[in-house]
């Protein structure tokens, strides 16, 4: 796979992993009124730590993935 396509992946993946989240929030909103507030922030939390994680590693495996493609 080429820089591009990884990059256009990584992004796809990004996108349907946030909309799959905003629908879930929306689901328990519609089911559980009172403590959405509760859920929303610990759920908003969890995600960015997620995505600071996931972030991260992406970064390395970018890293890792270039110095292959340069000794090569």
């Amino acid at each position: 796979i080429d820089a591009r396509k990884r990059a256009t992946r990584y992004m796809l993946h990004r996108t349907v992993k946030i909309l799959l989240s905003v629908t879930l929030v929306l689901i328990y909103w519609a089911v559980n009124k009172p403590e959405i507030k509760i859920f929303a922030t610990v759920f908003v939390i969890f995600y960015l730590i997620f995505l600071m994680f996931e972030t991260y590693t992406y970064m390395q495996v970018e890293k890792t993935l270039k110095k292959n493609e340069n000794q090569n």
